[in-house]
C-alpha cells in the first residue's frame, strides 16, 4: 500500500486515534489540579501550577504539529503520527501558538469586562446577600422593561398605532437582561475563535513554501470571511447532537429553573443534584463529540488550505489585465513563476577587461570564428 495515499476511512481512523491520544495528554496536563483537594497549607498544592505550564509548553505547540500532520501535500492523503507528535521547529510553534491565543483572548475582552464590572460593582458589595441580589435583579428588570417599552412605543407611534400597557419588570426580566448581555459578549468571543480557526493550517502552508505566515493568512482569507463563517456553521451542525443531548439532560435535571432560582434568591437555598449527569454526559462526549471531531478538523483544514486559482497576468483568455496588482498576485504564487534569464549576462567591458588581464585568453567571438 502506498504510504502517502491512505484510503479515506484509514485516514479518518488515524486522525481519530490521534484525537484520543491528545485527549489523554490534556488529562495529564490537568491532573495536577487534583492536588488542590489536599488540606490548605500543604506543600504539594504548589505543584498545581504545573497545569498552566504544561498547557503552554506541551499542549499548545502540539496543536500546530497536528495541523502539520493533517494538512496534506499535493496528491497525498496520509496522517503521520510522527508529524503529529513532532517537536521539530518547537520554538516557532510555541511562538505561533501563544500569538494565536492572544488573538483569541482579545475577542474575549468585552465578555471579561462585563464579568468584572458585574462582579466588582454589584455582586462583591452584596457579599452573597440573597435579598440584595433579588433587589438588584428587580432594578435591572425595571430598567430593561423601560428600555424595551421606550423603543417599542417609538416604532408603534411612528406607524400610527397605540402603545400597549406597560408591565413593570421583575427579577426574571433582570435575569434575562444579564443573559442577553453575557450572550452578546460570548458571541463576540465565538466570532474571534472562528476568525482565527484557520490560522494554524495556513501557517503550515506558509512554512512549507517559505512565506510569511501573517501575509499568507491575509492573502488566503481576503474575501473569504463569509465562507469561513459558513464552514463554522457547518461544524456547528456536526456539534449539534452533543450540545442538544447535553442541554436536554441538564434541563431535565434542573427541573423548573425559575422555581429553583426563586428559592435560592429568597434564602431557601438551591438544592440541585447533578450527580446523575456524569454518566450521560460522558457517554455523549465519547459517542457524539469525539467521533465527529476529526471530521470538523479536516473540513476546516481543507477550507483553509484550498488553493485560490488566479489567472496569469496578461492572459487574454482569462480576462485578467496586466496590472501591478495581478503581477504581484502572480509573483506570490510560487518562486518558479518569476522569469529568470537563460544564461548569465556578461557585459562587453567585462570581456575586454578579462582578455586584458589574461593575455592568453581568446575572445569568445574570435574563438567561434576560428572554429568555423
Amino acid at each position: 500500500m502506498n504510504q502517502f495515499r491512505q484510503n479515506p476511512f484509514m485516514f479518518y481512523l488515524r486522525t481519530l486515534t490521534y484525537v484520543l491520544s491528545a485527549l489523554g495528554l490534556r488529562l495529564v496536563a490537568f491532573a495536577p489540579l487534583l492536588l488542590l483537594l489536599l488540606p490548605a497549607g500543604s506543600f504539594w498544592r504548589w505543584f498545581a501550577l504545573l497545569t498552566p505550564l504544561m498547557l503552554i509548553f506541551m499542549v499548545l505547540p502540539l496543536r500546530y504539529s497536528f495541523a502539520d500532520a493533517i494538512v496534506q501535500k499535493p496528491r497525498q492523503r496520509c496522517f503521520s503520527f510522527d508529524t503529529a507528535f513532532s517537536v521539530e521547529n518547537y520554538g516557532e510553534k510555541l511562538g505561533e501558538s501563544l500569538l494565536h491565543a492572544l488573538n483569541v483572548i482579545k475577542w474575549g475582552i468585552p465578555l471579561l469586562a462585563m464579568l468584572l464590572f458585574a462582579g466588582w460593582y454589584y455582586l462583591f458589595p452584596l457579599e452573597e446577600n440573597s435579598i440584595g441580589i433579588l433587589k438588584l435583579l428587580n432594578e435591572i428588570g425595571e430598567w430593561g422593561a423601560g428600555v424595551w417599552y421606550g423603543v417599542s412605543d417609538f416604532f408603534v407611534r411612528l406607524f400610527g398605532g397605540i402603545p400597549a400597557e406597560h408591565v413593570k419588570g421583575g427579577w426574571l426580566e433582570g435575569l434575562a437582561v444579564l443573559v442577553i448581555a453575557l450572550g452578546i459578549g460570548l458571541l463576540i468571543l465565538l466570532y474571534g475563535i472562528v476568525r482565527n480557526s484557520c490560522n494554524r493550517y495556513i501557517w503550515v502552508v506558509a512554512t512549507r513554501e517559505e512565506r510569511t505566515p501573517r501575509t499568507e493568512i491575509r492573502r488566503r482569507m481576503r474575501g473569504r470571511r463569509w465562507l469561513q463563517l459558513l464552514v463554522a456553521l457547518g461544524n456547528l451542525v456536526l456539534l449539534a447532537p452533543f450540545l442538544v443531548f447535553a442541554l436536554l439532560n441538564v434541563f431535565h435535571s434542573l427541573g423548573s429553573v425559575s422555581d429553583a432560582l426563586s428559592g435560592m434568591l429568597m434564602g431557601g437555598g438551591m438544592q440541585l443534584d447533578l450527580s446523575n449527569l456524569t454518566i450521560p454526559l460522558a457517554l455523549a462526549f465519547v459517542l457524539l463529540y469525539l467521533p465527529l471531531l476529526p471530521v470538523r478538523r479536516i473540513i476546516t483544514a481543507n477550507f483553509a488550505t484550498a488553493r485560490r486559482r488566479h489567472a496569469v497576468p496578461g492572459d487574454d483568455a482569462a480576462g485578467m489585465p496586466d496590472s501591478p496588482m495581478t503581477r504581484s498576485i502572480h509573483a506570490s504564487q510560487t518562486v518558479s513563476d518569476v522569469p529568470m534569464p537563460e544564461a548569465p549576462v556578461v557585459f562587453d567591458w567585462v570581456k575586454r577587461e578579462s582578455i586584458g588581464y589574461y593575455p592568453k585568453a581568446e575572445p569568445v567571438e574570435a574563438k567561434e570564428n576560428h572554429e568555423a
